[in-house]
């Protein structure tokens, strides 16, 4: 199930109740602590690649979890290296941090 975050959250936002949304910022669990996590009605979680201790090889396992529950999956990704976000985006992940960007010509050299 492939998740469109734009698309979720632009729904979120013009629905009754909007503006109150709930991520989750997870810098150390597994796939398995992702579950007990996806209790907590957060409506995205982030998974911090760069400060935390998980890594690209985690992503698969947290993805299968976060997509059975329908939550978008975000990832901060450790630094500008093309090899390392093509690998998150070939895992799947929604949408994707990435740390240390001054200005837009080191925006548009990563798109």
């Amino acid at each position: 199930m492939t998740i469109d975050l734009t698309a979720q959250l632009r729904t979120d936002l013009s629905s009754a109740g909007a503006g109150l949304r709930r991520g989750l910022w997870v810098s150390f669990l597994d796939a398995y602590g992702f579950e007990v996590a996806i209790a907590s009605s957060a409506n995205w979680i982030g998974v911090d690649l760069q400060h935390g201790n998980l890594g690209l090889d985690d992503l698969a396992g947290i993805l299968r979890v976060t997509e059975r529950a329908g939550v978008p999956l975000l990832s901060r990704m450790r630094s500008h290296d093309a090899g390392s976000i093509a690998r998150a985006i070939d895992a799947g992940v929604n949408g994707l941090i990435i740390p240390g960007v001054d200005d837009a010509t080191q925006a548009q050299a990563l798109v």
